[in-house]
């Protein structure tokens, strides 16, 4: 893989639910030819379609990690983040590698967090997804397997809304998983702010119910 380009996204940093999908797509160059797009820009038909020509590109690697919400819970999400891309930095092997920026950190920051293999260039620029094909292509990865997971879960235990905060479906569901120590409750990601709001609020309710006999 020397003297190969890698790209490196993530998708789900964000949502109260599920877990963080980071990809890797490492390339002969950061440009590819096939159309990718920052994932948030595509339709899920489109996603889907151009996952299926990634993953089956000969000229192409993909690779992923996946946090779960109980390491975001115990690392803080920046910290998971970078353990993630730091595993995916030592494994692809290219001589350099892109990253959508994690984070307002500084070069010195980045290098001391990632710890990259000697001779390995790291560039780092907010909105990478958008300028190179091959971050391109991982924010594509990282967003397909994470919806896949995602949906899988609600395939299972039913439906939780869009995952993110400002969701009343989500809402509502966290606070069904948390009265109930539902199946998707570990799920739930509980150092979120949004988790601990609703834990009081079902506590409190509990509480009432108690009161009232």
């Amino acid at each position: 893989m020397i003297g190969k380009t890698a790209g490196v996204d993530e998708a789900g940093r964000g949502p109260v639910f599920g877990p963080m999908v980071v990809a890797c797509v490492t390339a002969p160059s950061e440009r590819l030819g096939i159309g990718a797009r920052d994932s948030k820009k595509l339709t899920p038909a489109a996603r889907r379609r151009l996952v299926r020509r990634i993953m089956s590109d000969p000229r192409l690697s993909v690779d992923v990690e996946i946090v779960w919400p109980w390491e975001i819970d115990r690392e803080g999400v920046a910290e998971a983040e970078f353990r993630a891309v730091a595993s995916l930095v030592r494994r692809c092997g290219a001589r350099r590698v892109i990253l959508d920026k994690p984070g307002n950190y500084d070069d010195e920051t980045l290098l001391r967090k990632l710890r990259p293999p000697e001779g390995v260039e790291i560039i780092a620029e907010e909105r990478a997804d958008d300028r190179y094909e091959v971050v391109s292509a991982a924010s594509i990865v990282a967003k397909t397997y994470r919806d896949w997971i995602v949906e899988n879960l609600e395939r299972l235990h039913g439906p939780v809304g869009s995952g993110y905060p400002t969701d009343p479906k989500t809402i509502e569901r966290l606070e069904r998983e948390i009265s109930e120590d539902g199946p998707l409750h570990d799920m739930f990601r509980r150092s979120w702010s949004t988790y601990r709001r609703v834990e009081r609020k079902v506590s409190t309710k509990t509480l009432d119910e108690f009161l009232r006999g």
